[in-house]
């Protein structure tokens, strides 16, 4: 609970009840806590105030946006499809990056890690991996789909029940990076800098390189590989 008190007393919302975006990236590992057990309006706050508003063009979430809205969706279907299923048609006929098309002489190729986008030339797919940072969103969207999306009715029911102990929620937590020693990233909380440069938070509410969390929630788990 170390981290929870840090929000609190740094105010992590305003008075409105929106989240401070100074400290949005210290949040943002908690709500990912509530979604991952299928917390809706946890859930509606990582795709509209976090993806949606406040993700930089440079970290795009797209993918994750799509994932999400697909998980409220399937959790509460009483509510339209919050999948990007529109943007979705609309990229992949475009390359991401200099929006060109399909043409007889070449066809855009789908990145292979979540078919989500499609790119013209390796040069493209390059400045969308890692000057936008896909490959941070790309990663994670793969952690959730082998263990996230497969347990998600059994990790929300073991969670309605209060079962205190349930494996596959330990093992998602930890892929996440969700129980990374609070050492890891005790910087970005004390100062809101990172390597010891001051950082623009909205830089660190996607995953870093390998799919994981920027900064952690309970920083321990049964779970040690």
């Amino acid at each position: 609970m170390l981290l929870m008190d840090k929000l609190l007393r740094k105010g992590s919302t305003t008075t409105e009840g929106h989240y401070n975006p100074m400290y949005m990236h210290l949040a943002h590992p908690w709500l990912l806590e509530g979604a991952i057990r299928g917390n809706f309006r946890c859930i509606m706050t990582l795709i509209g105030e976090y993806y949606f508003d406040h993700a930089e063009l440079n970290r795009n979430a797209d993918v994750l946006i799509d994932y999400w809205g697909k998980i409220a969706h399937n959790a509460n279907s009483r509510l339209p499809n919050l999948a990007l299923n529109g943007l979705k048609d609309r990229l992949v006929r475009t390359c991401v990056i200099c929006s060109k098309t399909d043409t007889n002489t070449s066809t855009l190729k789908q990145c292979i890690g979540c078919s989500f986008h499609c790119y013209c030339s390796e040069t493209c797919q390059t400045t969308h991996w890692k000057d936008r940072k896909h490959r941070n969103e790309c990663k994670q969207l793969r952690i959730l789909n082998k263990y996230h999306k497969p347990y998600f009715n059994e990790i929300r029911d073991a969670v309605i029940r209060g079962d205190k102990e349930i494996p596959s929620l330990e093992k998602l937590r930890y892929k996440l990076g969700l129980t990374r020693p609070l050492e890891d990233y005790q910087e970005l909380i004390d100062y809101n800098t990172h390597d010891g440069k001051l950082i623009n938070p909205k830089d660190y509410v996607v995953a870093r390189e390998d799919g994981t969390v920027w900064v952690g929630s309970f920083p321990s788990s049964p779970i040690g590989t």
